[in-house]
């Protein structure tokens, strides 16, 4: 069983992988705060530090941030007088 500080050097190693496209780094990014974001919820607010308490919140209002724009995207474009 790996040890979270094997877990985080290997995350820092150096790894020389291809770069990912755009969708696909968008698309892990959003997976990345999800997973922040349950990992954090999991723990009890009564137990929760400062600094997880501010992580979660961070976290929170970035996936929110991302949800309104996608939303705004989803929505279809109403065309403006000078599209007449």
């Amino acid at each position: 069983m790996a040890l979270p500080g094997d877990i985080e050097e290997l995350a820092r190693a150096e790894v020389h992988e291809p770069e990912l496209p755009e969708e696909l780094r968008t698309f892990a990014r959003i997976e990345g705060l999800m997973g922040q974001e349950h990992a954090l919820l999991l723990i009890p607010a009564e137990k929760r530090t400062d600094r997880e308490r501010r992580l979660l919140k961070a976290v929170t209002a970035e996936l929110d941030r991302i949800v309104e724009k996608l939303k705004e995207r989803s929505e279809p474009r109403r065309p403006s007088r000078s599209d007449a």
